[in-house]
């Protein structure tokens, strides 16, 4: 079987997974897409908003590809990406977990206009919980040091990171 006939057979089986198309350049997993990003490379996301509101985002968590050289682009390793808006005390990090696992500490990377960011490579034995976990949770603290615990459904990851893989074959 040839590559190019193997690729066709791993975007059928993606298909089978059964996303709907949402707007402009997305597909749909559930509760994750996969769209463009800023950059032109391919993200998977999902967006948590402010209780009552579909614009104003608390935490917007991806797993994307990420070059050498710090930037998003289709030939790098795949990480988790973490934003979360401005306005938090850096010095704690945050916590991530996912289901009912001890929760690990995550350093701020940094903060711009857009929101504060947090990096987790996908290793092998995160990307298993991911896709076998139902839900993640991230915990973070205000400036006046309240706990904002933000859960993330994990319903759609697995087939969302595979069709990420494909997208990003080369």
């Amino acid at each position: 079987m040839n590559s190019s006939f193997r690729f066709w057979i791993a975007i059928f089986l993606v298909c089978l997974s059964t996303p709907a198309f949402g707007a402009g350049n997305e597909m749909v997993f559930r509760d994750w897409a996969l769209r463009s990003a800023e950059t032109s490379a391919m993200v998977l996301e999902q967006r948590v908003f402010v209780e009552g509101s579909d614009e104003v985002p608390l935490l917007r968590m991806t797993i994307q590809r990420i070059n050498n050289d710090g930037r998003a682009g289709e030939a790098g390793k795949l990480w988790t990406v973490l934003r979360i808006p401005l306005s938090v005390l850096l010095q704690t990090g945050l916590q991530f977990s996912i289901d009912d696992a001890e929760p690990m500490s995550i350093a701020f990377h940094h903060c711009q206009l857009t929101g504060c960011f947090a990096f987790l490579p996908l290793t092998p034995g995160l990307r298993s919980n991911l896709e076998t976990g139902t839900e993640a949770r991230v915990i973070f603290h205000t400036l006046d040091g309240r706990s904002v615990s933000v859960p993330v459904s994990l319903f759609g990851i697995k087939a969302g990171i595979r069709a990420l893989e494909q997208t990003t074959l080369k």
